[in-house]
């Protein structure tokens, strides 16, 4: 028998049976909703189910979004205040190494032209030296700690509410 008469050969049954098409056919359906309060959908469910329900979610929402504002700003301000006051102590230290350094000099000058020149040396150049190597360290220690405070991972915020 040739290849393409190979279905006049079969019974009428067998032919209704290829001829049959069985088609399946299924749904997926998801929905996703990000934010502070639910989808409108389950907000209505919620009013039908307690009426006034809607509007306490609604106002809590409300109440979380300015707590977080005013924390937001209350850390943003205690930030900045805190690098004014640092700006602050190293001009005020800057002040007091400048009278430091000037008053040394002025000492080993005033030792030095009095009869001790040796004396008067050491003075001077240990009070400058002194601060030289103060502000070398200084800087220094405060690169190192800006490098750690940068490698330091600040965790993000999540806006997702426990309850």
């Amino acid at each position: 028998m040739a290849k393409g008469n190979r279905n006049k050969a079969l019974k009428p049954a067998q032919k209704t049976q290829q001829k049959i098409i069985s088609a399946v056919q299924q749904q997926i359906k998801t929905e996703q909703f990000q934010g502070p309060i639910p989808s409108p959908k389950i907000l209505a469910g919620y009013e039908q189910l307690l009426p006034g329900a809607a509007d306490r979610i609604l106002t809590m929402a409300e109440k979380e979004e300015n707590h977080r504002h005013a924390m937001d700003k209350m850390s943003l301000t205690a930030e900045t205040d805190g690098l004014k006051n640092e700006a602050n102590d190293t001009k005020r230290g800057q002040y007091c190494g400048l009278i430091i350094g000037i008053t040394a000099i002025l000492a080993g000058t005033y030792t030095s032209v009095n009869g001790f020149p040796w004396a008067g040396s050491f003075i001077g150049a240990g009070g400058v030296i002194g601060l030289v190597s103060a502000f070398i360290v200084g800087r220094k220690n405060s690169n190192e700690n800006q490098d750690t405070k940068k490698a330091t991972p600040v965790p993000e915020k999540n806006n997702i509410n426990p309850e």
